[in-house]
């Protein structure tokens, strides 16, 4: 009996790295990071010190060719948000995404001029005036990409936020 799951086990094992392969050998060429997606990023309500504060984050493709991203319920463990206040440094936040979504995965081609909305959160210290901005980093899927969602990193232009205590 041990001997059967230790020989399903192993010929589990060798399809995966076969289709895995397969995937990667399979790739187009990656897409130029640069001009290719638009980050922008809007409060839903007025950020309270403290409280968990909700943003939505347009994705915009503003190159000449589709992109292959994760879907809404999965991309934003790809995302972090950054806060800064003068004198208290850097707060950022890597969003852990959802297991699961709907939809297949990955999500599917976002086209030219198309546009995707990620409902992220963000919690600011304490009362005053942040700079704040969104980062997308797929770059971590570097040699496991094999469903070959777009590689790269896009940042939003920092926007201020006025918090109150």
């Amino acid at each position: 009996m041990k001997t059967n799951i230790c020989i399903i086990f192993i010929f589990v094992i060798l399809q995966w790295v076969s289709v895995f392969t397969y995937a990667n050998e399979k790739m187009p060429p990656k897409i130029s990071v640069e001009g290719v997606l638009a980050v922008r990023i809007i409060p839903l309500k007025q950020p309270i010190a403290n409280a968990r504060v909700e943003f939505q984050v347009k994705i915009k493709n503003v190159s000449t060719k589709a992109i292959n991203l994760p879907w809404p319920k999965f991309i934003n463990q790809f995302m972090s948000t950054e806060s800064t206040t003068q004198g208290e440094g850097v707060l950022s936040i890597k969003h852990s995404g959802g297991a699961l979504g709907h939809g297949r995965y990955p999500g599917g081609d976002l086209k030219p001029g198309d546009e995707l909305t990620v409902k992220l959160w963000h919690v600011f210290p304490g009362g005053g005036r942040y700079m704040f901005k969104c980062i997308l980093d797929t770059t971590v899927l570097k040699g496991y990409n094999m469903w070959n969602v777009w590689e790269g990193r896009a940042e939003s232009k920092s926007i201020t936020i006025e918090i109150t205590k």
